[in-house]
């Protein structure tokens, strides 16, 4: 039958095929969707003989192949496809010998594990994305604070500004300015413990060699008044300009205060 169907297919001129095997023999590894001799490796062989110029295009989804229905390989016989704690879904390692094909990226069906193409099925997985990097977050160490644990302000950055950060952190609680620095290395999702350690601090800055990215970031999951210090000369901050930065936000904050003090 293949040999009339190519027949047909090279009569009308048809660049590709894309191959879907019904095997004869089913189990819970799906080990038929590698066997040499099955429909689809046979299928292709025989095409690429009588047609090396056509493309064969071969389908990589495992639920015709294992006796459970699911696209992947069970974690156990209890038909979870979804590990509780991180939402992960069980796959084989890339590069595992016999298996390199295993890795599809079609949008599968929350519960079968299945292509699935419904609205609803997608919104949920956009949600299930959003969660598993959430809990990401599970699995962070505890945050380092270093210079005071508590107090004025406390500084916050990310990548190339930790040096001069923690050199002006430095240099202002040898003045008697308790100021601490917390230096992000991620982002999304934020630690745990950060809103925790930055109310601590009476005033949050984050200095930046942008327009302010990490500090909209922080006013928008934690809710908190963080102060920008943003430089966008192309020149990396310097530590005596931080110092200053920092020490004049404390002083402007000391003398609001006072002001609002003073009016009651």
């Amino acid at each position: 039958r293949l040999d009339s169907e190519l027949d047909a297919l090279l009569a009308l001129r048809i660049p590709a095929v894309l191959l879907f095997g019904i095997p004869a023999h089913k189990d819970a590894r799906g080990t038929s969707s590698y066997d040499p001799e099955g429909p689809v490796p046979r299928a292709a062989r025989a095409i690429k003989a009588r047609a090396p110029e056509m493309i064969v295009i071969a389908d990589v989804c495992l639920c015709e192949y294992t006796n459970h229905g699911h696209c992947g390989v069970l974690v156990d016989e209890s038909g979870d496809v979804r590990n509780d704690e991180t939402l992960a879904r069980p796959w084989v390692r890339p590069g595992t010998p016999g298996l390199e094909h295993r890795i599809g990226g079609i949008e599968k069906d929350f519960d079968s594990g299945n292509i699935s193409y419904s609205p609803a099925n997608h919104e949920r997985m956009v949600k299930v994305r959003a969660e598993k990097v959430a809990r990401i977050a599970d699995s962070l160490p505890p945050t380092k604070v270093t210079g005071s644990e508590l107090g004025e302000a406390v500084v916050v950055g990310w990548g190339s500004t930790f040096g001069a950060i923690e050199e002006a952190v430095s240099r202002l609680n040898a003045e008697g300015v308790a100021v601490g620095h917390v230096h992000l290395r991620w982002v999304n999702p934020l630690p745990k413990d950060l809103g925790r350690i930055l109310k601590r601090f009476r005033t949050v800055i984050v200095p930046e060699m942008n327009m302010g990215q990490l500090v909209r970031l922080l006013r928008d999951q934690l809710l908190i008044d963080a102060v920008p210090i943003n430089k966008i000369k192309g020149q990396p901050f310097l530590a005596a300009e931080l110092t200053k930065a920092v020490r004049d936000i404390v002083a402007q904050r000391h003398d609001s205060e006072s002001s609002k003090e003073h009016a009651k």
